[in-house]
């Protein structure tokens, strides 16, 4: 939510969002301190009853208790690598869109169509930066190619230099886009240029190696069940706990908070 307000260039919008949106989730002090600055937009009231381990939050609130307007100061405040991952946390959501979309229209993420981004890999099997587009001359060599695990079918992360795909996957996307009432402009941020994002190509699949299982043994800490311990290798940047999730998820995955 922070990252699109920045990408439609409401820094105000998006300051009050990191600071003044209270969760559910969090310490009740936190989310009072939260609420009572929504509804009073004193930032330097807000400075005395921010809770100390709200860091991120103290350093905008201290310069906005100083420069009321200033909201690309206060962004500035903070970290170089957390400006950034707030365009960086839209454009994976966007991503998320974009693929699960995808999914839904049951367009394939291994076998690439007319329009698709085809980015090729290393030796170890990760993604690089060099890439096709599939187009009728090229579209049987490409196919084969992502079918031998050479090339991958990758989906556009939106940025300033990173447009989205053409053909079917590139109509999704524009879609989504316009719902999300962004461009590719959007991430260039002129007024802080620091917290811009040029985007870049992710793979649509990340591939599991390695996989093995053991057999199922007794659980102490769970004598009614049984454990059942799985090995697995993954490219950087992919995360464990999301392969272990589908084989941990219950039938009900939406009760369960999937």
């Amino acid at each position: 939510m922070v990252g699109k307000a920045i990408a439609q260039n409401n820094l105000e919008k998006a300051a009050l969002l990191f600071l003044a949106k209270p969760s559910p989730f969090e310490h009740p002090q936190s989310r009072a301190a939260r609420q009572k600055l929504t509804e009073s937009r004193d930032f330097r009231e807000a400075l005395s009853d921010f809770p100390r381990g709200l860091l991120y939050e103290r350093l905008m609130l201290l310069n906005l208790a100083n420069h009321p307007k200033d909201y690309v100061g206060a962004f500035r405040r903070l970290p170089k690598r957390l400006q950034g991952l707030f365009l960086q946390a839209f454009q994976s959501y966007l991503f998320n869109r974009f693929l699960s979309q995808r999914l839904r229209r049951r367009i394939p993420i291994n076998e690439p169509q007319i329009g698709d981004y085809v980015v090729e890999v290393d030796s170890n099997r990760l993604p690089t930066n060099s890439y096709a587009i599939a187009d009728p001359g090229n579209l049987e060599a490409l196919s084969k190619a992502v079918q031998k695990g050479s090339k991958y079918v990758a989906l556009p992360l939106i940025g300033f230099k990173q447009g989205h795909s053409e053909g079917v996957q590139g109509e999704v996307e524009h879609t989504i886009l316009e719902s999300e009432n962004v461009t590719q402009a959007n991430f260039f941020i002129p007024s802080a240029r620091e917290m811009s994002a040029r985007g870049e190509l992710r793979a649509a699949i990340a591939p599991i190696m390695n996989l093995k299982a053991g057999k199922p043994a007794k659980d102490d800490s769970n004598p009614q069940k049984k454990q059942l311990n799985i090995s697995f290798t993954l490219n950087r940047g992919c995360y464990a706990t999301v392969v272990l999730r589908e084989f941990m998820k219950s039938r009900n995955v939406i009760k369960a908070g999937f």
